[in-house]
């Protein structure tokens, strides 16, 4: 079973984990797709772990008034430095 966090009001961040990748993969799917119903332009980056040294370009909040929202894969796999 997958199980999502979350925190922060100003910077959500939300964690998914669990055991079955692909519960994990449905729950971040309905998550985003529950995003776009707003009416907020949204930019979704999906990045891997290894992609890593994009993050800071990622953090500049959008001059055209858009949501970016960064899937994040592969993090259990870090080494942790």
């Amino acid at each position: 079973m997958a199980k999502a966090v979350a925190t922060a009001q100003a910077f959500r961040v939300l964690l998914v984990v669990g055991a079955d990748a692909l519960l994990c993969d449905r729950e971040v799917e309905r998550r985003l797709a529950s995003l776009q119903t707003d009416g907020v332009p949204t930019r979704i980056q999906r990045l891997d772990a290894a992609e890593l040294d994009e993050l800071p370009e990622l953090r500049t909040v959008s001059l055209l008034g858009e949501r970016t929202v960064v899937v994040l894969r592969g993090v259990e796999v870090l080494s942790g430095e």
